[in-house]
């Protein structure tokens, strides 16, 4: 059993894309369960783009695209460098195909992590107001 912590997210916005058009739901102060709803609900497809604001500091967030058990996560803690969730395990060399922010990409496979990888990052980011080391980010 997971102790409950205070979330250090001050806003949770869900995207919904409609072709070009986007509908924004937000949540402000969310709770865990709220937050984990919104990743769960993920399809990527107009589902594809959460974004937490962290208390941390001014203009820190943690974006979480795709959904489907395939996410990208990455975020901005100091404006100076992005962190992002890397999957040591996969090929460097292979891309997976992804709807984030409204848009089909391709993002390198490396980059792309499974749900339970997902949520437990985003929260132990929600819960700490900081990317821990236990994961793999690379920055950039």
């Amino acid at each position: 059993m997971r102790i409950a912590f205070e979330m250090k997210i001050r806003r949770l916005t869900i995207c919904d894309w409609q072709g070009l058009n986007r509908t924004d739901t937000v949540v402000e102060r969310p709770s865990w369960i709220v937050i984990e709803a919104a990743i769960r609900a993920m399809n990527n497809a107009n589902l594809n783009d959460v974004q937490l604001e962290l208390d941390s500091q001014e203009n820190a967030f943690l974006t979480i695209g795709g959904g489907s058990d395939n996410y990208i996560v990455s975020g901005d803690l100091t404006g100076k460098s992005f962190p992002t969730l890397t999957n040591p395990k996969a090929a460097e060399n292979s891309s997976i195909e992804l709807m984030v922010g409204g848009q089909l990409g391709e993002y390198p496979a490396h980059c792309v992590v499974d749900l339970e990888t997902a949520l437990d990052a985003v929260r132990s980011v929600a819960e700490n107001g900081s990317f821990d080391s236990h994961f793999f980010w690379i920055y950039t």
